[in-house]
């Protein structure tokens, strides 16, 4: 009895860590042609490796998870921009200037999973270099969207993909997408985030976490988390609308 009490909480201890040290790609969906989703960018170490998914904001901002930037120097953050294949020699590149993390960030839950980059030198836009605007109104259920991001293709550590892909989703309820996972994970839902009604071999897994959840040419949602990936669990974003006036707050005019 004892050893079936001290697996089970090595499994509920791993599965709820998972999300919090586990980088995320996308998984299923369509390759991207170069400007389709303008505002994506890659999020690299100064070696070069891809570890997440940015947006655009302005000339000068990177919207991204928290989790991402979370513990790494601002300098430290080299950013990709007008670029779909990770391997591609065009494009535009930048260093961080600024890391700015929410101040309501909590790693162990990861609510509130949102954080900014400011760029050092400003981000000039062209044809395939743009801004996504801020959703400002709060999304139901059903709201039909899509998730961009760079990574795998199929479950887990399957191949990643060289290029920028796109999922089409809809949006769930919040006790959906509560009643549709663990009981763990279901806990730390709540109305700061919002879900997507996925299918197995869907979803974003790995280093597509960061990436946007667009409606409208709106940026509903940033990528945080889902445990496990890709299996049919609903994945959980960012829910834009609430932290909007934050980010506003933070980004300024420029």
């Amino acid at each position: 009895m004892i050893r079936q009490v001290l697996l089970f909480a090595l499994f509920v201890s791993v599965a709820f860590a998972a999300p919090q040290n586990r980088e995320r790609r996308i998984v299923g969906g369509v390759d991207n042609v170069l400007g389709e989703i303008p505002w994506a960018v890659s999020l690299r170490t100064i070696a070069g490796l891809h570890f997440c998914t940015g947006s655009v904001l302005n000339n000068w901002y990177v919207i991204t998870s928290a989790h991402c930037i979370d513990g790494r120097g601002a300098s430290t953050i080299h950013l990709v921009l007008g670029r779909i294949t990770l391997d591609g020699l065009t494009g535009m590149n930048r260093q961080g200037f600024r890391v700015i993390i929410h101040p309501a960030y909590d790693v162990s839950t990861q609510n509130a999973d949102v954080g900014l980059i400011q760029v050092s030198v400003i981000i000039t836009f062209n044809a395939n270099v743009q801004a996504i605007s801020l959703g400002d109104t709060m999304i139901g259920t059903g709201v039909s969207a899509r998730v961009s991001g760079w990574g795998s293709t199929e479950q887990d550590f399957g191949p990643t993909s060289n290029n920028l892909r796109s999922l089409d989703t809809t949006t769930l309820s919040l006790n959906e997408c509560q009643d549709r996972h663990t009981w763990w994970n279901a806990e730390r839902i709540n109305m700061n985030h919002l879900c997507t009604n996925n299918g197995v071999n869907e979803g974003f897994c790995m280093t597509g976490a960061g990436g946007s959840l667009v409606s409208n040419s709106q940026l509903i949602g940033v990528a945080s988390w889902n445990v496990p990936c890709a299996l049919g669990y609903p994945d959980v974003y960012v829910r834009i609308s609430t932290f909007r006036t934050w980010i506003m707050s933070q980004i300024g005019s420029q």
